[in-house]
């Protein structure tokens, strides 16, 4: 209480499932608190408010790989509550999200991606909880015999759901903003990575 400051945590567990190591779990803990000082004017006089966030992030996924294919799911929970000493009534939100990510390694150096993101938000301002399915797909192609080269092209948002809303806390308010952007489009892109100075050795 005598400033502002913030501290994390974070574990993380990682084991495979057979004795090839195909399947993989993964375990994620993350912690946060914060404290913030502010002022604020109430009755034309400045009011000192302590500001305390706790928040906490439970993540698990399962991945499997062979090789030419690699498929996750992922799912997560965060909590997020913040109190003020100048308004008691605390504010917490959760956010549940789901995610689902393939690639496809295809013959000729092509490669397929895929990602699905499904997020549920609730405890923000009236009007900015809602529900989104985020899908994005991705194929690329390598070229030349380093492959060297690599051609992107990716579809960004093909549902047309991505809502863009923030959460910005701070010592004197709490404020849900929805950005506008782009709701769908395609970027294409080329790349070309020069040799690494010098040679390896035989």
């Amino acid at each position: 209480e005598n400033g502002s400051w913030n501290t994390s945590g974070d574990i993380m567990y990682n084991m495979p499932l057979d004795t090839k190591k195909r399947f993989k779990l993964n375990l994620q803990t993350k912690l946060n608190y914060n404290n913030r000082i502010g002022f604020i004017n109430l009755n034309r006089q400045s009011e000192r408010n302590i500001s305390k966030t706790f928040g906490i992030i439970e993540n698990i996924g399962l991945s499997y790989n062979t090789g030419w294919f690699y498929g996750q799911f992922r799912g997560n929970i965060r909590y997020s509550n913040t109190s003020n000493t100048l308004k008691k009534q605390a504010n917490k939100n959760m956010n549940y999200e789901l995610v689902n990510n393939v690639q496809l390694y295809l013959p000729y150096n092509w490669t397929l991606i895929s990602d699905v993101n499904c997020i549920k938000t609730k405890g923000l301002s009236a009007g900015y909880n809602d529900s989104e399915i985020v899908w994005n797909i991705e194929i690329t192609k390598q070229f030349l015999k380093s492959k060297n080269a690599l051609l992107r092209i990716k579809w960004f948002d093909i549902l047309k759901q991505k809502l863009n809303i923030r959460r910005n806390i701070t010592s004197q308010y709490i404020e849900d903003t929805e950005y506008n952007t782009l709701s769908s489009y395609f970027l294409v892109s080329f790349s070309f990575r020069f040799n690494q100075l010098g040679k390896e050795k035989e």
